[in-house]
């Protein structure tokens, strides 16, 4: 189903999100 195809990239999203942030908070002077 769509929906649950939705699901699993916002979970993937929610996962990969968090490193993103730390990588870019690490980054920052």
């Amino acid at each position: 189903m769509v929906s649950q195809a939705n699901e699993k990239a916002l979970s993937r999203l929610n996962r990969s999100a968090p490193r993103c942030i730390q990588i870019s908070n690490a980054a920052k002077p």
